[in-house]
């Protein structure tokens, strides 16, 4: 597949934009699914007020198809797929720490505080 893509790329069939918006859509049914099932069990289960669930759902989708894109991305910009995997692992060590669920903003030092702002989970609390 990223063989076909480098070769229509340089050959100038399509825009990467192109390309890239066409896979989104074409992932998007499968993201609806998937957070729909998982995120659905997660809502009720944890007890939400049934009001925000539109909100949660959403949110959730964004925040699926936003981690999809940018891995995407990631891979994209690597020549090898260990590369990859060792650049994701340390944005995901990243987002997961400072995002507020491990450690708080209160408790990030000041010069760390830049990291607790970049992570998009961040955003979403």
């Amino acid at each position: 597949k990223r063989e076909v893509f480098y070769k229509h790329r340089d050959s100038n069939f399509y825009p990467t934009l192109a390309y890239t918006f066409a896979e989104l859509i074409a992932e998007l049914p499968q993201v609806i699914v998937e957070v729909g099932l998982l995120g659905t069990l997660t809502f009720w289960f944890a007890g939400f007020t049934p009001s925000t669930f539109g909100i949660f759902f959403v949110t959730l989708i964004l925040s699926a198809l936003f981690f999809l894109t940018f891995f995407k991305t990631l891979v994209a910009s690597t020549s090898a797929a260990s590369t990859a995997h060792g650049i994701a692992i340390g944005c995901m060590a990243i987002t997961f720490c400072f995002s507020g669920f491990l450690v708080t903003k209160g408790s990030i030092p000041d010069y760390l505080i830049w990291l607790y702002w970049i992570t998009p989970y961040s955003w979403l609390l």
